[in-house]
């Protein structure tokens, strides 16, 4: 299992298997194919090097694994979570068409505001995919 710090190096999450957990052990987002998906299978960026990116390619949050720049805070572990069951994946998850080009900037929002975006423009954006 791996830890996600966001910005200040703090422990936000925790990554196994392409599906992320809160610090209480609640399933919140999944990975496939590099993009990061909601429980209803909206987009919400790329996982990608070990940072967490969001839609505009800027960095939300890390693992202890990212590679590359920029240089990153020195990071807090918390205790692991006892990890609840994986929710299903969604019938139908929603692809971006072009994936953002990875930008070493810290983005505006924090890793709380990342997990809980919701996406209005997803249906301008992207294509529904069935059954990826």
């Amino acid at each position: 299992m791996d830890t996600i710090h966001d910005k200040n190096g703090d422990t936000v999450a925790w990554l196994k298997d392409g599906a992320v957990y809160d610090e209480s052990g609640e399933h919140r987002l999944f990975i496939k194919n590099d993009r990061v998906f909601n429980s209803e299978g909206e987009y919400l960026g790329v996982f990608k090097n070990g940072f967490f990116r969001d839609k505009n390619g800027e960095i939300v949050a890390f693992t202890d694994n990212a590679e590359n720049l920029p240089i990153l805070p020195t990071t807090q572990i918390g205790p692991a979570p006892t990890l609840a069951a994986i929710a299903p994946i969604p019938d139908a998850i929603s692809f971006p068409q072009i994936m953002p080009d990875p930008i070493n900037n810290w983005s505006d929002l924090s890793w709380e505001e990342f997990v809980k975006a919701k996406t209005e423009e997803n249906s301008n954006e992207q294509q529904l995919i069935n059954k990826v």
